[in-house]
């Protein structure tokens, strides 16, 4: 009997060592290389700095405001991360601008369950241009602790040349400090 519990005992080891060690090949093998996460960043930095302007009038419905292009076209300014703004009366914070194209609406749309294409993130929240024929160029923010929730009604600002200017000018505030 103790033959057979002492068998039990080394088979139960050795399946218990290979699944830890299958275990661990997946883990690692999941795990992206430096190489991938490299080459994913760089693959995004070069979407931010190419925005897809006639995908996004198209989603838009409309021109798109000259104000984001000019934002977009300064690409110190969109590759640089954290931004801390007042605009009446409130303080917005962006991290990061995000990349205008397919891929842009993609994303928003399974994370967000909106047919937005987001133009910068903040801490909590996605700052983007309601679509649509008569929309205003008011900039909208949706929130990423519910994406289920529709989308704040109120407009973050009645313009997006506003929103963007005030942000650029708090750029300049901060490296005359």
């Amino acid at each position: 009997m103790w033959d057979f519990i002492a068998l039990a005992a080394i088979a139960f080891c050795v399946v218990a060592a290979v699944f830890i060690f299958k275990l661990l090949e997946l883990i690692l093998r999941v795990r992206p290389s430096p190489e991938k996460i490299e080459a994913d960043r760089m693959t995004y930095a070069e979407r931010l700095r190419r925005p897809d302007w006639a995908f996004y009038e198209q989603h838009l419905q409309r021109p798109v405001p000259e104000a984001l292009k000019r934002c977009y076209a300064d690409r110190d300014l969109i590759s640089r991360c954290g931004f801390e703004f007042e605009l009446d009366g409130k303080t917005h914070y962006i991290l990061e601008f995000q990349a205008i194209d397919a891929q842009g609406l993609i994303e928003a749309k399974e994370y967000y369950h909106l047919d937005i294409i987001p133009f910068a993130h903040g801490e909590a929240e996605a700052y983007y241009l309601r679509p649509g024929l008569n929309e205003s160029n008011a900039v909208y923010s949706v929130f990423e602790e519910s994406p289920y929730d529709s989308p704040e009604e109120e407009p973050e600002a009645e313009d997006v040349s506003r929103f963007l200017t005030r942000l650029q000018k708090s750029q300049g505030e901060k490296r005359e400090h």
